[in-house]
């Protein structure tokens, strides 16, 4: 849902962003917002993240 309101957001990297959904104890999604990619990431990676409120 982030990633479909970027237009939205005012200034935020084109790069992966974490995603709450956890994989399992050593990985999560992250959503890429160059490309519109989502993909599993080692939770050792560095992703920026966002604060969000429920709407």
């Amino acid at each position: 849902m982030l990633y479909l309101s970027r237009q939205y957001l005012g200034v935020y990297i084109k790069a992966p962003y974490w995603s709450p959904t956890e994989e399992n104890k050593n990985n999560a999604w992250s959503q890429n917002f160059s490309n519109g990619n989502q993909s599993k990431a080692n939770k050792s990676n560095k992703c920026a993240v966002r604060a969000v409120q429920s709407f």
